[in-house]
């Protein structure tokens, strides 16, 4: 694990250093630590080592372990933005990828049109949801504009997923080149905002796409090492979905006791989303539907996750809940009631905007789960259900590895056994977890393993609370 504290290497007097971290103070507590890691591409500045989780503790560490700028030092800016605007915060953990080697990095030049300003004003450009202002003056012909807007970009930095350089060829443009190879950053946008009277028009073109994908597979097999409340991928495909599920499969595992849940983005139409979230059909499995925000897929994902893995109260709605810092839709994006109530039935955890338009919001925090046997499935599509049964599982395996960490099979231990479990249980009740435990307690059974006879078995009945969704009323009206 890298630990950033910002004393530079060059210092060679002797003393001890001290710099104040604040951050960590709004960390959940409860049960363990809260933590979420972010899985996405590292530059070649990157100082992190592939496929291996590191814990990040501010923005600095991120940029130098990940490489300033690169798809994953972005997640992990988003995801300490989250936190922050949350007010909790859980341990945040990178696990980075090397860019595919056979792709090639993006590169989407902004032209600026022959002519000499007349008014002195700004040129702004939208880039990923980011504003650029360049300030033109009168006088400032298309290459003086040019070299501004490069400046007024790289004063971005590291906030913007590409550096701007004049173009080799054509100095009235400006080139932005991703740090990296890859299709992902096709998710930024390059909008033109406001131009300059007396310029010509300011265009932008794609020059080389995005090219090359990365299997995350080698970088999820190493998340097993200890329990994150989300794993957090930045590719959002449907072999990534599958990728997921045969994680899961690995850290859900009877053995593992990885219980952990994954969230994925897609900032495309609602359809490509459902095509995911249907992929997935997974209560471990959380596909973000926010069709037309700005902030790449990665960086969205990132966020919510931020926010998300804070909360230790895990039985909490997440509904309205008001997401500030993400970049909002057009309004003819903004998902109508109609496709939210499609995309909620679907799976999808779906993103919209407040009331006033002013912010973004998670209208419910679902999981991909809608079906069970081939037919419809409800039970778990809220977050908050799952979540409560991994904290269950949690909660009863360290009960019980304090209570028998030697012990032997008779009837004093099974009845032993018996009261821990249902001690624990009543616990997650009185915290509001769980209800009506003790209806169901002729469903808590302990015996021993039929085949394996130094095996007890244990069935432990759980009815998690719910959330409150709806508030429905009448409205009467009298004489």
């Amino acid at each position: 694990m890298t630990i950033e504290t910002g004393l530079s290497s060059s210092v060679r007097k002797p003393g001890r250093y001290q710099k104040f971290n604040v951050a960590n103070a709004a960390r959940g507590g409860g049960d363990g630590d809260r933590a979420i890691v972010l899985v996405g591409i590292k530059s070649a500045s990157g100082t992190f080592p592939v496929e291996q989780p590191s814990e990040v503790f501010d923005e600095a560490g991120a940029d130098t372990g990940c490489g300033s700028g690169s798809e994953l030092a972005l997640m992990a800016r988003w995801a300490m933005l989250g936190a922050r605007d949350y007010g909790k915060r859980p341990r945040i953990f990178v696990c980075p990828i090397a860019a595919p080697g056979a792709g090639a990095a993006r590169v989407q030049t902004i032209a600026i049109g022959a002519g000499t300003a007349t008014e002195s004003e700004e040129l702004i450009v939208k880039i990923a949801g980011r504003i650029i202002r360049a300030a033109v003056v009168v006088g400032d012909d298309q290459d003086a504009v040019a070299i501004k807007l490069r400046d007024a970009s790289n004063e971005e930095a590291p906030n913007l997923p590409f550096t701007a350089a004049l173009d080799g060829t054509n100095v009235n443009e400006v080139d932005y080149t991703a740090p990296h190879a890859g299709v992902n950053p096709a998710d930024a946008e390059f909008e033109i905002l406001q131009t300059v009277a007396g310029l010509g028009s300011v265009t932008t073109t794609e020059e080389t796409a995005g090219a090359g994908t990365v299997d995350a597979t080698n970088a999820l097999d190493s998340l097993l090492d200890r329990d994150y409340n989300f794993v957090v991928l930045a590719n959002h495909q449907s072999a990534d979905i599958a990728d997921l599920a045969a994680h899961h499969a690995s850290a859900w595992n009877a053995g593992t006791k990885r219980w952990r849940h994954s969230i994925v983005a897609e900032r495309g139409t609602l359809a490509a989303g459902q095509v995911l979230a249907t992929a997935a059909d997974d209560y471990k499995q959380i596909v973000i539907s926010a069709e037309g925000f700005r902030n790449t897929c990665g960086e969205i994902a990132a966020y919510v996750a931020g926010a998300l893995g804070g909360e230790d109260d895990v039985k909490l709605p997440w509904n309205d809940v008001e997401l500030p810092s993400l970049y909002l839709p057009d309004p003819a994006d903004v998902p109508s009631d109609a496709e939210i109530e499609t995309g909620i039935a679907g799976g999808l955890f779906m993103l919209s905007v407040n009331d006033n338009g002013t912010r973004a919001k998670i209208v419910r925090a679902c999981t991909t789960m809608v079906t069970f046997n081939s037919v419809p499935f409800y039970e778990l599509l809220d977050l908050s259900v799952s979540a409560i049964m991994v904290k269950a599982a949690r909660r009863v395996d360290v009960a019980q590895a304090l209570a028998f960490p030697r012990a032997v099979i008779d009837p004093s231990t099974e009845k032993a056994l018996w009261s821990v479990s249902y001690s624990t249980l009543k616990q997650l009740e009185n915290e509001g977890d769980l209800k009506d435990v003790d209806l169901y307690i002729d469903e808590l059974v302990v015996g021993v393993d039929s085949v394996v006879s130094s095996r007890y078995n244990t069935a432990l009945p759980l009815s998690p609370v719910r959330p409150l969704n709806q508030i429905s009323n009448l409205i009467n009206l009298l004489r």
